[in-house]
């Protein structure tokens, strides 16, 4: 009887400690999170106006270092909305776009110099052809308020997204929960860190925007 006794003690302590070992090791990104994106590379091809006829060959690569900070918040299960910090974003982004209205500015101006204009000639015909000045109607072309607001609903997952943790991989999932593509992480107290994008079938993904290691440091309550 005491023998018996002593067996069912020692399974119910064996399972009492697996089911510890488990829910230590089960990884939670519960709180919020903070890091920075450098996007420069993505601003530069899609500003890039070298290939638009006249003034494109006028225009050399756009370079402008933009970076935008998005906060990840997570719940205990591991599900997530990210948002960008706006006011930040939206005063280093218009910083950036008035010097890229310069730019494309400078080469219209050289462009109409090879066709033997002078600048104040170039300001004259421009404002004789519309009641804008050259600046106006670049800013206007350029359409860098849409262009804005594309940046920050690309940015933006108000929509609560599932994560997949299955050891050093954070997997991400459509409307459907299921995988579609990974990141390998390290986590060092409130330290997290991506170390590189994959597919399901383990290809490195590589893009304009996710520069790796992608560092995250937890936010205090």
């Amino acid at each position: 009887m005491k023998k018996g006794i002593k067996i069912i003690t020692a399974i119910l302590l064996f399972f009492l400690l697996a089911s510890m070992l488990c829910g230590c090791s089960r990884v939670s990104f519960e709180g919020k999170w903070k890091t920075t994106v450098n996007i420069q590379k993505r601003i530069s091809a899609d500003l890039d106006i070298s290939a638009k006829k006249g003034t494109g060959k006028f225009a050399g690569k756009f370079e402008y270092p933009l970076s935008i900070d998005l906060f990840f918040v997570f719940d205990s299960d591991n599900v997530y909305t990210c948002y960008p910090d706006e006011k930040k974003f939206k005063k280093d982004f218009d910083l950036m776009a008035e010097e890229y209205i310069s730019f494309v500015m400078e080469a219209m101006y050289k462009y109409a110099e090879s066709k033997g204009l002078t600048r104040m000639q170039t300001d004259e015909a421009i404002t004789a052809d519309s009641t804008m000045s050259l600046k106006e109607k670049v800013t206007k072309d350029m359409a860098m308020d849409e262009y804005y607001e594309e940046l920050i609903t690309g940015f933006t997952h108000s929509q609560p997204q599932r994560a997949i943790i299955k050891g050093d991989k954070f997997f991400f999932t459509d409307k459907n929960g299921n995988p579609t593509e990974y990141e390998t992480f390290t986590i060092n107290k409130d330290t997290l860190t991506f170390t590189g994008k994959y597919d399901t079938n383990d290809r490195l993904l590589e893009d304009d925007i996710n520069i790796y290691p992608k560092i995250f440091v937890k936010q205090p309550e």
